[in-house]
């Protein structure tokens, strides 16, 4: 049997020396040289005959490596289980030797990180903040103005007159910096809303004043901060041809409308609709901000410190997710060694909020005696397939050759840990009014 000895190093890493009887080690070597013996080769001898001796002069090193890999990959789960160590991490071997010491022939040592201990307390009754809103009629009529502004019909101008700031203008674009092209700055038939300030600043109000079928050239400057760094703060000048100019024409208010836009039957349905719909997106954000004060009074509760290595894993998703978000939405992701440290810090800082979040939650999940069923692992897989390309048994078939069954299942624990939390939690109301303020968006 072998003798385990455990140093703690901190609250999620241990260093653990084990110590295998020689007679083990004997027959470990042995086994080794053996096996080397029928595929070595030693001018003067047949593979199979070539005296250990021999073998032990020619190819010490790798005996002595393949020997070492041996006891540590048949002992090193024996020397974790035996003292109920959970390793977060693959073990990182830090010595091995052999030696001749009370019946021991080899010793290695390694460290590991381990789940801290966490024990849950004071979190029945944390206080949180809860919003709730008054939604003014207004916000339904911006809606329904939006909705009609989508399906407004674009009608040629018949008149000849200047671009004004409100027109719809369709125009033919290519821009130069130094007298060269660049990549994005050349368009056909680009419908463009004057004022709207989706192109380049100065490059709507340029239009401006322009006729139809007419030509002219804008000179401009890329902000410094723009998505695409290579031409941030360059001077670019624009040609321009306009070719028409387009009006919307709205579609009328009506039944008719609501039936076209949504299949309602009256604009008094289509009305309490988006209401409805308004009314759900900020219970969300309130659930959302509840969530989030129960969380961070959590933390200050409980100071665990979390391994290392899971904070940054989750960093390195949160960066990876972000860049994939950026350029998905067509924004650059190119950039500066400085500036991508910035962001990994931020995403490093976030992913230690979430694993931290994750470990108490558990505890209290446990404690509490939280526990996650079939049904509702099921429920979950038919969501996630819902909201991709996959079928539920292709899903369910990749979360269990990928080992993520269990990941699926910890975070509905975490999530009804969490409704747990919120029930127990004394909620304070705060009234608002939609749009009163800046930060409140429907």
């Amino acid at each position: 049997m072998v003798k385990v000895h455990v140093e703690d190093v901190g609250a999620v890493k241990k260093r653990v020396e084990v110590s295998i009887p020689e007679d083990r080690v004997v027959h470990v070597r042995n086994q080794v040289i053996r096996e080397l013996n029928r595929r070595a080769k030693i001018p003067g001898f047949r593979p199979g005959k070539i005296p250990p001796s021999l073998l032990e002069r020619y190819y010490s090193h790798d005996i002595e490596t393949e020997m070492t890999s041996r006891l540590v990959s048949e002992t090193l789960e024996e020397a974790l289980k035996s003292h109920g160590i959970e390793a977060v991490t693959t073990p990182t071997l830090e010595k091995s030797e052999t030696i001749s010491e009370d019946g021991f022939g080899f010793r290695y040592g390694f460290s590991v990180e381990v789940m801290p201990h966490v024990e849950p307390r004071d979190y029945i009754g944390l206080p949180a903040s809860r919003p709730e809103w008054e939604i003014p009629p207004e916000k339904i009529e911006e809606e329904v103005a939006r909705l009609r502004d989508q399906h407004a019909l674009l009608r040629t101008l018949d008149e000849e007159r200047p671009i004004q700031t409100g027109d719809l203008a369709v125009i033919d674009i290519e821009g130069k910096i130094d007298g060269r092209g660049f990549d994005g700055g050349k368009s056909e038939n680009l419908l463009v809303e004057v004022g709207s300030g989706h192109l380049l600043p100065g490059l709507e109000e340029g239009l401006v004043g322009l006729l139809p079928h007419s030509t002219g050239e804008i000179t401009v400057t890329f902000p410094l901060d723009f998505r695409q760094s290579q031409l941030a703060g360059k001077v670019a000048v624009f040609n321009v041809h306009v070719k028409e100019l387009k009006e919307k024409v709205l579609p009328a208010l009506d039944d008719e409308f609501a039936r076209e836009v949504g299949g309602f039957d009256s604009l008094q349905q289509l009305r309490d609709k988006i209401l409805e719909n308004i009314r759900q997106q900020l219970e969300r954000v309130a659930k959302d901000e509840v969530n989030e004060a129960i969380l961070a009074k959590l933390r200050s509760i409980h100071p665990v410190e979390v391994p290392p290595s899971l904070v940054e894993d989750e960093g390195k998703l949160i960066f990876r997710n972000l860049k994939a978000r950026l350029a998905s939405q067509g924004l650059d992701v190119n950039k500066t060694a400085a500036e991508d440290h910035e962001i990994m810090a931020k995403c490093l800082e976030e992913g230690r909020k979430r694993v931290h979040d994750r470990l108490v939650l558990q505890a209290i999940g446990e404690k509490e005696g939280v526990a996650v069923t079939e049904e509702e692992v099921n429920e979950e897989i038919l969501k996630l397939a819902r909201g991709s390309s996959t079928t539920v048994e292709r899903l369910k078939k990749d979360l269990q050759e990928n080992r993520a069954m269990e990941n699926l299942r910890a975070r509905i624990l975490e999530d009804k840990t969490l409704d747990f939390l919120r029930e127990k939690a004394t909620i304070t109301i705060e009234n608002k009014v939609l749009g009163a303020d800046s930060k409140t968006h429907a």
